[in-house]
């Protein structure tokens, strides 16, 4: 199960311009804006919003996945405090550009 704010799974997307705000709560894969991606782009998005969960998928703006992105942020206030932290060991990922807000 694939939980986002505003996408809980999408492949060969682009998305821009859009935001997503809600609570979240799923014990497999929740990301703030999408729970899961791949080979899309995603541009000017923001998710803000509370996201609890008991995996190690649990993150602020994507819970899973790859593609390229920019000018995307998320609230660590409200949501977790990661984009997606395994990211840096994916050779796979395209472009990330994630802020905390």
């Amino acid at each position: 199960i694939y939980l986002g704010g505003l996408i809980g799974q999408v492949n060969w997307a682009i998305i821009s311009n859009c935001y997503a705000m809600g609570n979240l709560s799923n014990d497999y894969v929740v990301g703030g804006f999408v729970g899961s991606i791949s080979n899309s782009t995603v541009s000017n998005c923001y998710s803000n919003g509370h996201i609890t969960g008991a995996s190690n998928w649990i993150h602020g703006f994507i819970g899973s996945g790859y593609g390229d992105f920019s000018n995307c942020y998320w609230d660590v206030e409200t949501a977790a405090d990661s984009c997606f932290d395994w990211v840096q060991s994916l050779q796979w990922v395209w472009h990330l550009h994630c802020k905390q807000f």
